[in-house]
């Protein structure tokens, strides 16, 4: 393009997805249920935080639910068992 090479990568992020070389969003589906699980380790710094704000209505629910329905439109038409890692996180409790 112009005289310009530009190299081929697995896979790029775009606005907070994940997008591979083939389009199976294996990565971003991957990506988003380890971010998830993150938000849901905030339990264990419950001490300096106050109870409500560490229980399944506060702060690690509402980070996770968020994080699941930012771009899940991206997932549409992808096969069920891509859907299973997102379903786990959004199925865990506290």
């Amino acid at each position: 393009m112009a005289g310009v090479d530009l190299p081929v990568v697995d896979d790029m992020k775009v606005l907070g997805v994940v997008l591979d070389r083939r389009l199976t969003l294996h990565k971003h589906v991957s990506t988003v249920a380890r971010s998830c699980y993150h938000a849901l380790a905030v339990r264990h710094i419950r001490h300096p935080a106050d109870y409500g704000t560490c229980t399944d209505v506060g702060l690690p629910y509402s980070l996770t639910l968020s994080r699941i329905d930012y771009c899940n439109t991206v997932l549409h038409g992808v096969p069920n068992y891509s859907t299973k890692k997102p379903q786990r996180v959004q199925n865990k409790r506290l």
